[in-house]
């Protein structure tokens, strides 16, 4: 049976915020997965102990993902930690840079398959450098059919890959994309979606939206998800909600209330949430790691993470530095797989 839908009106964080500065969203029209091992089981990978450190060796070849249900032997108010697709073609293609990563690829929760711009071989390559092999992907929906990506193509390239497909998340800032649509419908999609000899079919559906969707006051870029609309019936009908806060605009600047009005509901519902932190292109390529923390630790200050809860780093185009993982005195770098780091370590 579907939630009972509260109308997003009741009790809104009031505090209005300053005019916005336009915020470019450069996502790819990507697609998206999703699997669980049983219907209703939050599924998550348990990283195996690796013997002298060599993940890429001929075990892995035929060690499958191990799966454990609903995750309580997580730590409460530590979210997992996923790596994008979108924007890891260094570490993929790059094999001098493994050493410097070595702590995120045992322990990497799993991946956001969101491919632009990095090809099914650079995937493989990639997936096959860590310990994990969870996914939860990505799919653009702007009203039309549902388009489910399995990535069966990738599993091809290379046996070693073998996806635990968790969730699909579709994603639209524009909230009359639901117009007419459902997360049942989304569901018949995904059940009759084009999948591998032996993959499991997804079970879990999210949506995703940009933070400005949450506000009910007035637009702020983007238009805000009306109270009774097919879009707000979708949000509380999902099994998770995804929001994307970049680094400028999750870090105390603007748009926080949007997102921690997306996560209260999360919270309310009983579902998964899941924090796309990225980095847009052209941005100073320093200072993201301070950023990052201050948001992470202000919705641990609210008490705001669960476990299954997830946190997705990605930087559009790769341009932010991707390495090393730790500094010269063995903190968290303030590098892509240095913020994966420090969250892995919460």
């Amino acid at each position: 049976m579907p939630r009972e839908a509260p109308s997003m009106l009741e009790n809104p964080r009031s505090r209005r915020l300053p005019a916005d500065t336009t915020t470019v969203r450069l996502r790819s029209t990507l697609t998206a997965l999703i699997g669980a091992a049983s219907v209703g089981a939050m599924s998550v990978v348990v990283s195996a102990a690796i013997g002298n450190g060599d993940i890429d060796g001929a075990a892995v070849a035929t060690r499958q993902a191990e799966r454990v249900d609903a995750p309580q032997n997580l730590t409460p108010d530590r979210p997992r930690v996923f790596l994008a697709f979108s924007g890891s073609n260094a570490l993929a293609n790059v094999s001098a840079l493994d050493p410097q990563w070595r702590y995120v690829r045992e322990n990497l929760d799993g991946f956001w398959g969101n491919n632009a711009g990095i090809a099914g071989d650079e995937i493989a390559r990639l997936v096959t450098k860590t310990d994990t092999r969870q996914l939860i992907s990505e799919s653009a929906f702007n009203g039309s059919s549902f388009f489910v990506e399995t990535y069966d193509y990738v599993e091809r390239i290379d046996q070693r890959v073998d996806f635990e497909r968790e969730a699909i998340t579709f994603y639209t800032s524009r909230p009359s994309g639901w117009d007419g649509d459902s997360i049942a419908g989304a569901r018949r999609s995904v059940a009759g979606a084009a999948y591998g000899p032996g993959d499991d079919a997804y079970i879990n559906v999210f949506t995703g939206w940009q933070p400005q969707n949450f506000y009910t006051d007035r637009v702020r870029q983007y238009p805000p998800i009306a109270p009774g609309s097919s879009a707000e019936r979708a949000v509380y009908e999902g099994d998770g909600i995804f929001v994307e806060c970049p680094h400028d605009v999750c870090n105390g600047a603007e748009y926080e209330d949007g997102f921690f009005r997306a996560m209260r509901i999360a919270r309310d519902t009983g579902q998964r949430f899941v924090w796309l932190a990225s980095r847009l292109p052209g941005q100073p390529r320093s200072g993201w790691l301070r950023e990052f923390q201050t948001m992470y630790n202000r919705v641990t200050a609210e008490g705001l993470w669960r476990p299954g809860d997830i946190v997705v780093v990605i930087s559009y185009n790769g341009e932010y530095p991707a390495v090393p993982e730790t500094d010269s005195s063995g903190r968290a770098a303030d590098t892509i797989t240095g913020i994966l780091y420090w969250a892995l370590r919460q």
